[in-house]
């Protein structure tokens, strides 16, 4: 990376990034972390048409110790931070101050979404690098789908300087993902929990395939691995897979309890030391062990 370039970045991790007091990458690489770590991910985990304080079961009653990195895909519950008492509900579940939980806002968590930021300590952008992986959670409810301002400079820097880091994983509520592009864009209202259109739970017209994907592409071509992996799905199917031609990983995973048939969350298995990262769709029945 050229000098200027670097110093550019630095000091737009700092300015931007003063907010989460360290870097998304380690100045000195760590040592390798465990043989084999699990990563998971949890969308729309809410119960609808019952109490603003309703959650799935399962979700409630799992031990998160387990994993190395917990990922939420947002709609935690009707209304996660409308009340400091559901809020307070779902930071008993999911530890929100927790480093390794990563959670992607969505439109039913935004009520306030100033009482969020001030329970987790984080803004509702940010980054993280565990073992290897560099973690980086947009809000997409910000600007109607659109990654601009501040947390799309917070967004190049990060993937900009990524250096030590295998794979990425970009984590986002809505499959901004799935607009603009043309078969996906075609499927989003049979996907999609937000359908295609200008409001604010709708998947929006958005400048990720301008802004981000770029970026994306170039870590894929350094031979680093790319997932982008969202949560707003549920009601109509609850899993979803593609593979973009230049071998970018597009999932998402959502509930919908109450609602009849399966219920899945998503789980990685890492093995850092032969960059091996898999990943399966499994029974939520099976996260409580």
């Amino acid at each position: 990376m050229p000098r200027p370039f670097l110093l550019l970045t630095t000091f737009l991790l700092a300015t931007l990034g003063c907010r989460y007091d360290h870097l998304p990458e380690p100045e000195l690489e760590q040592a390798p972390g465990p043989v084999r770590e699990r990563f998971l991910h949890l969308g729309h985990t809410y119960v609808p048409y019952l109490t603003y304080q309703d959650i799935d079961t399962f979700v409630e009653r799992a031990d998160y110790s387990r994993f190395a990195a917990v990922m939420l895909g947002g709609d935690l519950f009707p209304n996660t931070s409308l009340d400091p008492a559901t809020l307070q509900w779902a930071d008993s579940i999911f530890d929100f101050r927790d480093e390794k939980t990563l959670w992607a806002i969505g439109n039913h968590d935004y009520d306030d979404p100033w009482r969020v930021r001030d329970l987790v300590g984080r803004p509702l952008y940010y980054s993280w690098y565990h073992n290897g992986i560099t973690f980086l959670v947009l809000d997409t409810q910000d600007s109607l789908s659109n990654i601009v301002g501040d947390q799309l400079l917070y967004a190049r820097a990060v993937l900009d300087t990524v250096q030590e880091s295998k794979q990425v994983f970009v984590l986002t509520h809505k499959m901004i993902w799935m607009a603009d592009n043309g078969p996906l864009q075609a499927m989003i209202d049979s996907v999609s929990n937000g359908y295609y259109g200008s409001c604010f739970f709708c998947v929006n017209p958005n400048n990720f395939y301008t802004d981000i994907y770029p970026l994306l592409v170039q870590l894929k071509d350094r031979g680093v691995g790319v997932w982008c992996i969202a949560g707003d799905i549920g009601y109509k199917v609850r899993r979803f897979e593609h593979r973009t031609a230049d071998d970018i990983r597009l999932l998402a995973g959502g509930m919908c309890s109450l609602c009849g048939g399966d219920n899945y969350y998503l789980e990685f298995s890492w093995t850092r030391a032969e960059n091996r990262l898999e990943y399966s769709y499994r029974p939520i029945e099976t996260l409580v062990e």
